[in-house]
């Protein structure tokens, strides 16, 4: 096939993709209660660039928290939120949660550059992630713990047959892109509350070192 004339198919894929993202955009700024949804998710991505000034990426980890993984993860979050994709969204808040972790740790290492003081936090904790992430903030463990739900075949398995058993199988499950509907904001709320709590670890994290 022709990369530079695609297909109908792929045209009107891509046309359906577009279409999607616009509805559940009008859909999370259709109330005052998915608005405040949406800006908390937003807010984690606009909110990344401020922590970057000042610092020295060669040396600083929260400066490579922030350049390697809370703006590309931030951005992937409210692209899979427009898209219906709440669980991929679940599944990058815990690599931030797991990043935020290991670059906390990798500043307590007496290396001169980011690359040592990672690879070293990386061969302390290469057998307990989640030993690496309670040992950081607790608050964020219980966030990353939880996340498992979304993360782990099994779990995850679980939980959408308890959707489906205790409410009705959701868009979200079976395709992508899905528009969203009222019956969504159940688990979109819960996405929203637990940004919120990553974003207030961050702010206290940030805002601590520089007391």
């Amino acid at each position: 096939m022709n990369k530079d004339n695609p297909s109908g198919k792929e045209n009107a894929y891509y046309n359906h993709i577009i279409k999607i993202i616009k509805e559940n955009e009008e859909f999370l700024n259709s109330n005052k209660k998915r608005k405040k949804i949406f800006s908390e998710i937003s807010e984690l991505m606009l909110d990344a660039i401020d922590y970057l000034q000042g610092r020295d990426f060669t040396k600083d980890p929260k400066a490579y928290f922030v350049f390697n993984a809370l703006m590309p993860f931030s951005q992937g979050i409210y692209i899979s939120i427009l898209s219906g994709n709440i669980a991929s969204s679940h599944m990058q808040l815990r690599l931030l949660i797991e990043y935020l972790a290991l670059c906390a740790h990798a500043e307590k290492v007496d290396e001169e550059y980011i690359l040592d003081k990672l690879e070293k936090t990386r061969k302390k904790f290469e057998k307990s992630v989640g030993g690496m992430v309670r040992s950081f903030d607790l608050n964020a463990f219980g966030l990353w713990s939880a996340s498992s739900r979304w993360f782990h075949a099994k779990s995850h398995s679980r939980k959408i047959e308890k959707i489906v058993t205790h409410d009705k199988l959701k868009l979200w499950q079976i395709i992508q892109p899905a528009p969203y509907d009222k019956d969504d904001e159940k688990e979109l709320t819960e996405f929203a509350r637990n940004v919120k709590a990553f974003n207030n670890i961050i702010n206290g994290y940030f805002n601590q070192q520089h007391k």
